[in-house]
């Protein structure tokens, strides 16, 4: 005995694959414009690049093109570039964060001016160590005159 399919059961078999197909084809647009499924840890852990400058006061800015995982705040970002650079950072935790002390021998309150930073040239309203950078951001210390 052979079994019979209605054109209803072929009909509704073939709108279940069609859309199976067009969400697969939408997962994988969602997850990467290439069309390559690409794990969520993945994507997490690639290198992200922003700019670090840190300016003295003296005429001379130093700009480096910083790489971050996600996640990272100024102050690493600005730790790890000035280890590489062998430049001495001195910090003070405090209950709202870690500021700034120094920064290769130039400290707060010298000439009345201290370290300020600033992300997108904006002055940042909380600690460097609690301000997550983002793909793009432009990361600035600034040894200056508060406003404050």
């Amino acid at each position: 005995m052979g079994m019979v399919i209605s054109k209803k059961t072929i009909k509704i078999g073939l709108v279940i694959v069609v859309l199976a197909i067009i969400g697969a084809g939408a997962v994988m647009a969602l997850n990467n414009r290439t069309g390559r499924l690409v794990s969520p840890v993945a994507e997490t852990n690639v290198k992200k690049q922003a700019v670090l400058v840190v300016d003295d006061g003296k005429g001379s800015p130093k700009t480096f093109n910083v790489e971050f995982n996600q996640g990272d705040s100024a102050f690493n970002v600005l730790k790890n570039a000035l280890e590489k650079s062998n430049v001495v950072l001195e910090t003070k935790n405090y209950d709202i964060g870690v500021l700034i002390e120094s920064i290769g021998g130039i400290k707060n309150g010298e000439n009345e001016k201290y370290w300020m930073y600033y992300i997108n040239e904006k002055l940042a309203n909380i600690a460097a160590d609690k301000y997550k950078i983002n793909l793009g951001d432009k990361i600035e210390f600034k040894f200056e005159k508060s406003p404050y």
